[in-house]
């Protein structure tokens, strides 16, 4: 109630006495609600702009408006049909949710199951190549063998530059790896294809003519500031494990803050007494690209992506002193850095989910081929590794039978 005043707290009651139709979209000619207006509708302006807003900008890097309830709430319609109302669909959904599987991580932070994979990956003779970019795929015959499956042919090239990556490793900062030199452009030809990118629908134009037109919503593009600082000020965790920033605060240009040393027990281990690490992001899906904002300093431009690396630090300080109410200054920084994630979070909005189904069900027919990652499965690991299991094991599946996979 302290966030959405009394006034939304008695909007959002009517919940619990509306039909359980309202807000659905249902109907011969719906096409299905957004989460946005699905939350409008049942529960009030306050609830979606004050609670909803800041956690589907934090968590998808969009507007509720934008993304359909299916793709990002999968079950949610179903349970607001069953229970009656949005508040208990929810709470539904929640009792199914094992304990403890909202927050999770591992000890050394998310780089230990990139580096295990790889590990397993090499021990079992497969070969990882970094720095490169799928840019062409196509069938060939298989030649001469009687009764052998046909293959794909994929060409890769270097990413253009790819430069150095900076790194953060407890008390010992500001160490840079170098990035290994990118290699030549390469042919390789498999029996079979996983396309994990996001543009591997229109790359499949060779494989399934009518793909090319396809592409997924391209979301959007996404800046991580890393801060660490020695502040004893934030031993307290002044804000618990993080900050999220609904639309309209003009004073703060991040859309989140996670004060990791106060969420991850092993990395505050690490880092010791008085020293901490923040992260704050930028980037919205529909936040403006052009103009300026005002800052104590002058002007700077409105796109985050388009500062230096001084200048992004300096904002996200800015922030962080905001946001965490502890002032913080320059002389406090002990390293920073950043990484830019190019549209790493699609928008699941209703045009997406259809792009996703038909490339599903064109793919579905080619022998040997699957899709998997963000862009086909929606976002976060509870997301994609489970679509990616399923993937594997229908190509296992259709390994042995030898006719594509039905499921």
């Amino acid at each position: 109630r302290r966030t959405i005043g009394l006034v939304g707290a008695l909007r959002a009651v009517l919940d619990r006495v509306l039909p359980a139709r309202v807000g659905t979209g249902s109907g011969p000619a719906a096409s299905g609600p957004t989460l946005g207006s699905l939350v409008r509708a049942r529960m009030g302006r306050r609830v979606l702009d004050r609670l909803v807003r800041p956690v589907v900008a934090g968590v998808h890097a969009a507007d509720p408006d934008d993304l359909a309830v299916d793709a990002v709430a999968p079950g949610l319609t179903a349970a607001l049909a069953a229970h009656g109302s949005l508040g208990s669909a929810v709470g539904h959904l929640h009792a199914l949710a094992p304990a403890g599987s909202a927050v999770a991580g591992l000890d050394g932070g998310m780089h230990v199951l990139v580096d295990a994979l790889v590990a397993d990956l090499e021990h079992r003779g497969v070969a990882v190549r970094t720095g490169m970019q799928l840019v062409a795929v196509r069938r060939v015959d298989a030649g001469p063998d009687a009764g052998a499956p046909a293959a794909f042919e994929v060409t890769v090239a270097p990413v253009p530059g790819a430069g150095p990556i900076a790194v953060v490793v407890g008390r010992t900062v500001g160490r840079t790896v170098a990035r290994a030199e990118a290699p030549a452009p390469l042919l390789v030809r498999a029996d079979r294809l996983v396309l994990a990118t996001p543009e591997g629908a229109g790359l499949l134009h060779a494989v399934i003519p009518g793909l090319g037109e396809l592409h997924p919503d391209p979301g959007a593009d996404v800046v991580l500031v890393t801060l660490v600082l020695d502040a004893p000020a934030l031993d307290a965790a002044p804000r618990g494990t993080g900050v999220l920033v609904a639309p309209g605060v003009h004073r703060v240009r991040a859309k989140a803050l996670t004060h990791a040393t106060a969420k991850w027990a092993w990395l505050a281990r690490d880092a010791g007494p008085g020293r901490h690490v923040v992260r704050l992001s930028y980037g919205v899906a529909g936040s403006p690209a052009v103009g300026s904002y005002a800052t104590p300093e002058g002007t700077e431009p409105a796109d985050p992506r388009a500062l230096g690396d001084g200048a992004l630090t300096a904002l996200a300080l800015r922030d962080a002193s905001t946001l965490l109410g502890v002032a913080l200054s320059p002389a406090q920084v002990v390293a920073s850095a950043r990484v830019a994630w190019s549209q790493a979070l699609p928008r699941l909005s209703a045009s997406h989910s259809t792009m996703v189904a038909r490339v599903r069900l064109a793919v579905a027919g080619v022998p040997g081929l699957a899709v998997c990652g963000a862009w086909v499965a929606g976002n976060g690991l509870a997301s994609v590794v489970p679509d990616a299991r399923r993937a594997a094991e229908d190509l296992l599946h259709e390994g042995r039978d030898g006719a594509p996979s039905a499921r």
